[in-house]
């Protein structure tokens, strides 16, 4: 794997656990004004990649980008509703004339 990186930024080696079963990654890690530059394109990076990058002010850490969870998979949909509906009476007998609101 080759990788290059300009001098503002740098790559820095930080042992995380997040979300990859104890296996070790590293982050990137750039300035503000250059993140504040390339915003979008770092954003979507992370979600590519899911290296977290961290964004630095003078040097110091002043925020972490994480990768989003992973999506939930997602069901048909068939049987959402079950039991969320009252059946309030006989919906299958037809009403009689007498109960229905146009013939009064």
């Amino acid at each position: 794997m080759h990788m290059s990186f300009s001098t503002t930024e740098r790559l820095v080696v930080h042992v995380t656990m997040d979300r990859d079963h104890g296996m070790f990654d590293a982050m990137d890690t750039i300035a503000v004004s250059k993140f504040k530059a390339t915003c979008l394109a770092r954003l979507e990076r992370v979600r590519q990649t899911g290296r977290p990058l961290l964004i630095t002010k003078r040097g110091v850490v002043i925020a972490q980008v994480l990768p989003p969870p992973p999506a939930e998979p997602r069901g048909t949909g068939y049987g959402v509703m079950a039991g969320r509906a009252v059946e309030l009476g006989d919906i299958v007998s037809p009403l009689g004339d007498d109960e229905w609101e146009a013939s009064r």
